[in-house]
């Protein structure tokens, strides 16, 4: 029987907890079958845009952002940094601390940044990264993937990774191709939802 390492990549910003109970749901990201979570039901990875479009889609994500912060009365600024793996990713700078302590609330404006680009039809991913912390937990997440991908070429035993989100499990699938000695898999549903490292067969 094939022994597991669970690792969990957690982060106060996003607030959320992940339990370890397991689903049967095998997701797109994880690029075996077909996913029964949520983020596997038939439906297809968002074409990147354009640099053009990655441009007025920062230009409107900015407009949105800074209008709700300034009927939310909140002292803070957004800003488009750019286009990062078919990510959009604003800068949210200024007080900060109310969007530190509402987690839900981020995810929220998130969707509906997204939401409103969407409108446009400029659908694509948005991150929001409070001060930096968004750039910091991907370099967290790159070492912790690189360390996992070792334990899991050298050991041969499958490695389960929880607590990322979906760009962030495409993330750790891009290393795990690039790598080329391992295959990646995602189960679970929600929040519930991990991802697992096995060798290749």
């Amino acid at each position: 029987m094939t022994r597991e390492t669970h690792t969990s990549h957690q982060s106060n910003d996003k607030g959320s907890s992940r339990s370890n109970s397991r689903g049967n749901g095998k997701g797109r990201d994880g690029h075996r079958g077909r996913g029964h979570g949520s983020e596997g039901r038939g439906k297809r990875s968002l074409p990147p845009l354009s640099a053009q479009e990655a441009a007025r889609a920062g230009e409107l994500g900015v407009s949105f952002l800074n209008d709700y912060f300034t009927h939310s009365e909140l002292s803070v600024q957004a800003n488009f940094e750019g286009a990062v793996q078919g990510e959009l990713i604003f800068a949210l700078e200024g007080d900060v601390r109310p969007l530190r302590r509402d987690a839900e609330g981020l995810s929220a404006l998130t969707r509906l940044t997204q939401m409103a680009l969407s409108s446009q039809r400029l659908s694509a991913p948005c991150v929001l990264d409070v001060q930096g912390s968004a750039r910091a937990r991907m370099e967290l997440l790159e070492t912790m993937a690189a360390d996992v991908i070792d334990v899991v070429k050298h050991t041969q035993r499958r490695a389960v990774i929880e607590g990322l989100s979906s760009s962030e499990r495409r993330k750790v699938h891009t290393m795990v191709s690039e790598d080329g000695a391992l295959e990646t898999e995602s189960r679970g549903e929600g929040e519930l939802r991990y991802m697992m490292l096995s060798p290749r067969t």
